[in-house]
């Protein structure tokens, strides 16, 4: 008997251990498991937003995102910029259809001047999915609402500019126009715009469109053959570049050529380089929409059409136009920012005269204007 048991403690002992390992091991998963939903609680949102834009990197966009993000705060959405894990960039219809595919519940696009980006945008709203355009609109695609600036509009700033720091001498105007989100219509309006503030008979005015694809364009070749007069055309003393790219371009290009003094720029959109040359003087302004105002607006539209199936058809933003005179104080504001970590800092460098229009039809989540 005394020898059995003997025999049995060993036995014993490992089917203690095991029943306390089984134990140990039983804790653990439930403190997992426990963690993990108390991560998934946390990190569920009401509303998952996608944002895609064709230049992810850009400041401008960077600003837009964070300002629709605080929006988005307010109400417990996520906004996902689309495509920025991804080692390859993407082109818009692409990350539209990552979108389609990720099932969100909202997409904010900057979209291309092309059908297959009108035809994306479609597909999504099939879907049952919101589109808001932003700065840029697709009008022939179902989107639900535009936020952004009327072309004639924003002809009509430049044409604002050019008037505050042109003498009474003859000007030659060369308006270059990014061929991806400028259409024949949206380059028609901006003329008319443009034209509408200056004397016709001062200004003479044309325009060249660069092309664009996949991160490459004509815009060298395009300048440098405006530049050298080539097609026997008059060589401009003011390039009117409409987005952050073809100003960088014809800023590099007029430098390297010495043809500062003869040759002005006025830029769109913004960017480090482009206030650094303002700051010199080398590039006389830019025009850009505001950041914070677009963010802002176009959530606000995205969660009004979710919660009530209605959104504004096209609502306006505002313009900062950044001159030689006021280059010192956009430079403190976007410090403040900095500072603040991204926090709003509203009503900066409005211009008084920057004309903007609000149209007050409405889409209704049946489709058409209310």
């Amino acid at each position: 008997m005394h020898k059995k048991s003997v025999w049995m403690g060993p036995w014993l002992v490992v089917i203690l251990f095991f029943f306390l390992t089984l134990l140990m091991v039983i804790r653990y998963v439930n403190l997992i498991s426990q963690e993990a939903s108390e991560e998934s609680a946390e990190t569920s949102y009401r509303y998952h937003i996608a944002m895609i834009t064709n230049d992810q990197d850009a400041p401008y966009w960077n600003q837009v995102y964070e300002s629709a993000q605080m929006e988005a705060d307010h109400v417990d959405a996520l906004i996902e910029r689309m495509g920025t894990s991804l080692l390859e960039s993407m082109s818009v219809a692409d990350q539209l259809r990552m979108a389609l595919y990720s099932h969100v519940d909202g997409v904010l696009v900057y979209p291309e001047d092309n059908e297959e980006v009108q035809q994306a945008i479609d597909q999504v709203v099939a879907a049952g999915i919101p589109v808001i355009t932003m700065q840029r609109d697709s009008s022939g695609s179902d989107r639900q609402a535009f936020v952004g600036i009327n072309d004639y509009f924003l002809g009509q700033a430049y044409g604002q500019q050019i008037q505050k720091q042109s003498g009474d001498e003859d000007h030659v105007i060369t308006v270059l126009y990014p061929g991806n989100t400028f259409g024949a219509h949206d380059r028609r309006w901006f003329l008319q715009g443009l034209r509408s503030t200056l004397d016709t008979h001062q200004y003479t005015i044309s325009g060249h469109v660069i092309l664009e694809y996949e991160g490459l364009s004509n815009a060298e070749s395009t300048i440098d053959r405006i530049l050298e007069g080539a097609d026997h055309e008059i060589t401009p003393d003011l390039l009117i570049c409409l987005n952050d790219t073809i100003t960088e371009v014809a800023y590099r290009i007029v430098e390297d050529r010495g043809a500062q003094g003869m040759v002005k720029i006025a830029g769109g959109s913004i960017s480090d380089t482009l206030i650094d040359g303002i700051e010199r003087g080398d590039i006389s302004f830019t025009i850009t929409p505001n950041a914070a105002d677009t963010g802002r607006k176009a959530f606000q539209e995205l969660e009004r059409y979710l919660n009530y199936g209605v959104a504004n058809y096209a609502s306006a933003i505002e313009l900062q136009a950044i001159t030689r005179e006021n280059v010192a104080e956009y430079r403190k504001s976007q410090e403040a920012i900095e500072e603040t970590s991204g926090e709003r800092i509203p009503g900066l460098l409005k211009e008084d005269d920057t004309p903007e229009e609000h149209w007050p039809m409405e889409r209704s989540a049946e489709g058409g204007t209310a």
